[in-house]
This record gives structure tokens, C-alpha cells and sequence, in this order.
């Protein structure tokens, strides 16, 4: 028996007419009527989604559809790993079972909402990581499939691990205070000056906010980081990190695509360039539970961004849209 294949569009669409049908939920409970689904790319023929409930980013999720539902991997804050799969008609508590080269590997469930959860543990998911093409679950005495399109899962849930720890460090702000209300725009600024209106876009190690600015070198213009103790806009280039007192601020309200593996979104707004016009854009990484600024453009492996006098590359980022 083989998983059934379904194009990208056709999952996507019928797995939010399973979210407006209330039956994707966040695990292991029911979900409130303000979570929400936030897609942030595909890995095979899992959609990765950002989960949001009461204006907070809860973690990210792995969602695969076959004839039988949609089984949902989800990945918390605090690294805490559940499943839930469709319900099954049982008398008592309902067995869930990974079929994985090493034998079977049985977790405890709960049953809400039509939805059966449970949690993951570590030697489990180590297991499950090492799944190959396709996922095949006992739940109850019904055996569900799922295709990983030609995928590990351990590629799946490394972009899922990623999503989760690159939203724990995205910053929190209110509206911005000064005069752009959509889009964004640049401000000319100088020696470690940025304007009160300023975006925030990243969170610095130390807990400071960072904001986006740009700078010229050697006939480039670099989207970099700035924040108060700067000397001004902080960049990468050529391996190494660089200090600019003259620069722009970005200020507005930004729009931001997730992305990996030096992915360029459709859209995504050009916000500098190298010396030979190709175009530079902004982006923003994790890293040591900071949310970093940097550039990005095709032909890079990631956001390239500077840090303790380095430049540095963050596969798993987010990219500035216009």
C-alpha cells in the first residue's frame, strides 16, 4: 500500500478548509478560536505553518495530509515535540505507534476535539528523524500513511525546530510612533543616531533591540544593524564585520517572508546592492537566541550577518517584502 500523492496547491488548500472547519487544533488540547495557522514554506510535502494564538508566537508545526487526515508535528518554545492525528472510533485509551526501521514505537495519547495528541520524547523523535519517504502510524487498529515526498523527516523537522526557535527570538513591538503607516521608508542618520520611529526588527544577545539600517562600502550599499551604543550601521562583508557613521534607518511598518537555504521570496524589497548592482535585501536570523539583522541575495547560502567582528550565515531567516 503506497501513500497517497497530492499536489502542493490541493494540500494547502484543503488543510485550511480543515483549519475553518476547526479541525486542525494546537496540541495537545483543543485549540482557542484565536489560534492561528501563519505558512512559512514547504519541505516536501510537509507545510511548515507559524503557530500565533492571543498575539504570541507559540512554536511552529509540520502539517501532511493523506486520504486519511492530516497529521500535524508540532515544536514548542521549550522543545517539548507532539503529534496528533486524526480521532478513531475506540473503547478507552487510543495507542499511537511510529512503524520505524527499529521496530514500533508506542506513545501515550489523549483524544479532544476529534483530534488523538501526544508527546514525543527524545529517544522517539531520534527514531522518527530517521524516516525515510514515508510516515507509517498505528492508531488504535487503524494504520495511517503519509508521504514525505522524497524527503527525510529529519530535514522536516529540522525546518520545524528552526521555525520554532527563530520565532521565540523574533522581537515584540507596538505600532510604529512616527509618520509611515504601511511600507516602509528610509531615514538618513549619522554617528550612532537612529530616529525614535525607528522599527524594531531583531533583539541583540544582550536583549537591546536592533534596527535595520543600510551603509555604502567600497561601492555597495550593505543592509546591516543598529542599536543604542553603536558607533552606527553594523554590517558584514568580506568575512568580516564593519562599522559605518553615515547610513539610513528603516522606519515603517515591515512585512517579513520566511525563508532557508539562501531562498529568495517572490517580492522580497531590494534594500541595498553590491558595487556591481546586484540587488542586496535585508533579513533577519537566530542566533544564540537573538534575532539578528543582515543581507541576503541569490548566490548566498543564508542571511549573512555580522556579529563579535565576524560575518556569518544563518540558513533558516526571514526576508524584508515590499
Amino acid at each position: 500500500m503506497h501513500p497517497e500523492r497530492v499536489s502542493a496547491g490541493q494540500r494547502l488548500r484543503s488543510l485550511y478548509r480543515a483549519a475553518a472547519a476547526g479541525i486542525v487544533m494546537l496540541l495537545p488540547a483543543a485549540a482557542p478560536a484565536q489560534s492561528r495557522d501563519v505558512p512559512q514554506g514547504e519541505r516536501g510535502t510537509a507545510s511548515i505553518v507559524r503557530i500565533e494564538q492571543g498575539g504570541r508566537i507559540d512554536g511552529c508545526a509540520a502539517l501532511f495530509e493523506s486520504r486519511a487526515g492530516v497529521m500535524r508535528i508540532a515544536w514548542n518554545h521549550d522543545d517539548v515535540v507532539s503529534i496528533s492525528t486524526p480521532a478513531v472510533r475506540a473503547a478507552g485509551q487510543v495507542m499511537l505507534r511510529f512503524d520505524t526501521p527499529e521496530g514500533m514505537a508506542s506513545l501515550d495519547t489523549t483524544t479532544s476535539g476529534g483530534r488523538v495528541s501526544a508527546t514525543i520524547g527524545s529517544p522517539t523523535i531520534e527514531m522518527v528523524k530517521r524516516l525515510q519517504d514515508r510516515v507509517v502510524l498505528i492508531v488504535g487498529e487503524q494504520r495511517l500513511e503519509y508521504s514525505l515526498g522524497h524527503v527525510a523527516m529529519r530535514d522536516i523537522l529540522s525546518d520545524v525546530e528552526h521555525c520554532a526557535r527563530h520565532a521565540s527570538a523574533l522581537p515584540v513591538s507596538g505600532p510604529p510612533a512616527g509618520p509611515v503607516t504601511d511600507g516602509v521608508d528610509w531615514v538618513p542618520q549619522m554617528a550612532g543616531q537612529f530616529p525614535a520611529h525607528a522599527a524594531v526588527t531583531g533583539r541583540d544577545t544582550n536583549g537591546q533591540p536592533l534596527y535595520t539600517c543600510s551603509a555604502e562600502r567600497d561601492g555597495a550599499l550593505h543592509p546591516g544593524k543598529i542599536r543604542q551604543g553603536f558607533d552606527g550601521c553594523v554590517f558584514g562583508y568580506g568575512g568580516r564585520e564593519y562599522t559605518a557613521r553615515s547610513y539610513r534607518v528603516m522606519v515603517g511598518v515591515p512585512r517579513w517572508a520566511w525563508a532557508s537555504h539562501g531562498q529568495v521570496p517572490p517580492n522580497a524589497l531590494q534594500s541595498g546592492n553590491e558595487a556591481d548592482e546586484r540587488p542586496l535585501f535585508a533579513c533577519r536570523t537566530e542566533y544564540r537566541g537573538s534575532m539578528q539583522l543582515g543581507k541576503i541575495r541569490p548566490g548566498f547560502n543564508g542571511c549573512n550577518f555580522s556579529y563579535g567582528g565576524r560575518e556569518m550565515t544563518g540558513a533558516f531567516y526571514e526576508v524584508l517584502m515590499g
